[in-house]
């Protein structure tokens, strides 16, 4: 197998990462004890954008991701985490 093709992220293994992704932000706008509506108004995006994020419906930029892991005010360690979750989540795709 060429390189080009064993580095090649299939479709199952993104719509995981972006579930993962969703569910940790999630998780983390929940320890903040913020609302959708909250993160979406401190990030001049709609609810259901936050929502569709959360739920892996929706592909997000990195500038929209790092925008709501600042929001969040995410620890280093939780960003870890984050990644840690995206890990796993390519693994078992």
């Amino acid at each position: 197998m060429s390189a080009g093709k064993r580095n090649r992220v299939t479709r199952h293994e993104s719509d995981a990462v972006l579930r993962a992704l969703g569910k940790g932000l999630k998780i983390l706008r929940h320890r903040r004890g913020m609302t959708e509506q909250e993160l979406a108004d401190s990030v001049r995006v709609t609810r259901q954008a936050i929502r569709n994020a959360e739920l892996g419906n929706h592909s997000i930029g990195v500038h929209q991701f790092l925008r709501m892991v600042w929001e969040l005010d995410a620890t280093d360690a939780e960003i870890l985490e984050l990644l840690r979750l995206d890990a796993k989540a390519r693994e078992a795709a």
